[in-house]
């Protein structure tokens, strides 16, 4: 409970305790403890690294209102069978503020992908 308290890796109690990060995975879900693996702790630091460099890792449309233009260019990218993801891309949106403006339109990919 102290190691997962100041933050420690799966894979630094597992070498503590001589085992498999697999067997710690186990171990602690079964007290309701929540410890993260190597690998995030790696992405976070890095997201946190670029994020104080000035590179935010958010789509630099956040929170603007849409246009006709954007919501007709998000129906004829649906009609042609793209993803959210690319999408957002294109749109500097993220894919949930597709995906909701999808829906306030009434707008789905299945039936995109029917016509």
């Amino acid at each position: 409970m102290s190691m997962a308290s100041n933050g420690a890796t799966i894979e630094a109690a597992a070498a503590k305790f001589g085992t498999l990060p697999q067997t710690i995975t186990r171990k602690v879900a079964k007290f309701g403890i929540q410890l993260k693996s190597s690998a995030w702790s790696e992405r976070q630091q890095a997201v946190r690294a670029a994020f104080l460099a000035g590179n935010r890792q958010v789509a630099s449309r956040s929170r603007e209102p849409w246009s006709i233009e954007e919501d007709n260019r998000l129906r004829a990218s649906l009609a042609e069978g793209q993803t959210a993801r690319t999408i957002a891309r294109h749109s500097k949106r993220t894919t949930r503020a597709i995906r909701r403006r999808a829906e306030i339109l009434e707008l789905s990919w299945l039936d995109a992908k029917a016509k």
